[in-house]
């Protein structure tokens, strides 16, 4: 049975057409030297770990189950088959493996690509605060999408199949339909202040990217996998979004996602929503002449589908742009614990137990032959948020040309943050932005002040990123010429 692993990172989203975003910072990385982080196999039950979903939540879930900082529902082929694990962790990078659930997949079938969330108010006033959606192992039907809930995270209720709009579906079985097939769900949003506004996707309280696949081949591509789109009320009954999937590659086996883009995690960030996803060209020995490996760099012997992650944008959610600098990470990386397979993100995105914000992502990795299976690794992605401007200085003073009631004069200047990324510096006053001036301009402010009063008004300027980021806040050291 072929085994597609594919995460979601929500990025923000903006009203209008999209544009091209500066996404680059979200190509660069940084994976821990230790990985792969977490590998249970041989001193368990289970063999492989991957298509990972993992949880972060600062009051430790509420006592909703165990009472940790992250929580990760993970694959393993153990002593059971298609058995799913959970593992818990305080820091994302050391883990526990607490077990193997209750759910057992009937003869044939199997518990894979775990999508889950967590409510602490439980969806709606609910008991149940854990929602889960899965893949069965089938590829023919809407039911290949399992829906399950657990009141700790660890015990599940009897999943049952979720259901879809015949005018809309997910898989409609029609030869040379991008929707021909599913490998099941891929990552889902819950939104509590849901309005379920018709045309609007994300207004609805669930969301979910599923991996749709076409036959061999649909209209203008070649691609076998494809990130589409669906939208629900209950998280059961679901609506396909479009008539197409939004992410799809190109067809071109020479682009390293070229044939396969699937398991998104899906990251809302500053107004735009930033997507990783795994990706492919298809092929186990095929050169590739991407990005850092030069023209004819054999993929050497590697699972066709698994090769590695890249991210996209998105300022609508709906209408994606790939990074031009991917692949953030690719199996012909030179690492040899992910040699084969370097696939399925899943990110994290915020402050989490500190102060510093920061991003941190979950994949998996496996060599060939599976001489330790299927590992998880772990990256990070830090120094985003660009360093404050330099010593903002200014002088007033009083201008016999000016009328009595506008008769000073600030003047300011100010030298640049030492961060590359930065697009423009904010001018405040009083906690109001009064100037934006974009990096390659002088960098100064002149203002005419009404009356002495205002000589004690607060100035800050701050750097702002090309992704949004702002620094922290510079205040103005003025002198007075009077």
């Amino acid at each position: 049975m072929k085994i597609y692993a594919y995460l979601l990172v929500l990025f923000l989203s903006l009203s209008g057409s999209v544009q091209q975003l500066h996404a680059s910072l979200f190509t660069s990385w940084t994976e821990d030297p230790s990985d792969p982080i977490y590998n249970p196999f041989p001193g368990s039950t289970l063999y492989d770990d991957y298509f990972p979903c993992v949880l972060f939540n600062a009051n430790k879930f509420n006592g909703d189950g165990d009472a940790v900082f992250y929580k990760m529902w993970h694959q393993g082929s153990g002593v059971s088959t298609g058995n799913l694990a959970l593992s818990t962790s305080n820091d994302g990078i050391n883990w526990t493996l607490k077990g193997e659930t209750n759910l057992v997949a009937p003869s044939g079938l199997d518990i894979g690509h775990p999508c889950v969330l967590y409510d602490p108010n439980g969806f709606g006033g609910g008991s149940y605060h854990y929602k889960m959606w899965f893949w069965n192992g089938t590829i023919s039907s809407i039911s290949a999408i399992q829906y399950t809930l657990s009141m700790d995270g660890f015990t599940w209720t009897t999943p049952i199949p979720v259901t879809q709009d015949l005018s809309f579906p997910l898989i409609d079985g029609v030869t040379g339909s991008y929707f021909y097939q599913l490998y099941g769900p891929g990552f889902v949003i819950y939104n509590p202040a849901a309005t379920s506004t018709p045309g609007q996707p994300y207004t609805f309280p669930y969301v979910m990217f599923f991996d749709a696949a076409g036959s061999g081949f649909v209209p203008g591509n070649a691609e076998q996998e494809a990130i589409a789109l669906a939208y629900s009320v209950d998280g059961i009954f679901w609506t396909r979004y479009g008539s197409q999937p939004v992410l799809i590659p190109s067809g071109n086996a020479s682009d390293w996602d070229g044939i396969y883009s699937f398991r998104p995690s899906v990251i809302k960030v500053n107004g735009v929503y930033h997507m990783f996803y795994s990706g492919s060209n298809g092929s186990s020995s095929a050169p590739y002449a991407g990005h850092g490996l030069g023209t004819g760099v054999s993929l050497g012997s590697s699972t066709p589908f698994a090769h590695g992650l890249g991210t996209a944008s998105s300022t609508d959610g709906i209408n994606w742009l790939k990074d031009p600098a991917n692949p953030i990470f690719i199996n012909t990386n030179g690492v040899p614990w992910r040699s084969d397979r370097t696939y399925t993100p899943v990110v994290l995105f915020g402050t989490f137990t500190g102060t510093t914000l920061q991003g941190k992502m979950w994949f998996v990795g496996g060599d060939l032959p599976y001489t330790s299976g299927q590992a998880i690794g772990y990256a990070t992605l830090q120094n985003f948020v660009p360093t404050k401007p330099r010593h903002f200085r200014g002088k007033y003073w009083r201008s016999h040309h000016l009328k009595h009631d506008k008769n000073f004069v600030l003047k300011t200047k100010w030298r640049k943050s030492r961060s590359s990324n930065v697009a423009f510096y904010r001018v405040y006053e009083n906690g109001k932005v009064i100037k934006k001036i974009p990096k390659n301009k002088r960098l100064h402010f002149k203002k005419h002040i009404f009356t002495s009063k205002h000589l004690f008004t607060r100035y800050t300027v701050t750097a702002v990123s090309v992704d949004g980021f702002e620094s922290t806040h510079t205040h103005l050291h003025a002198k007075r010429i009077f």
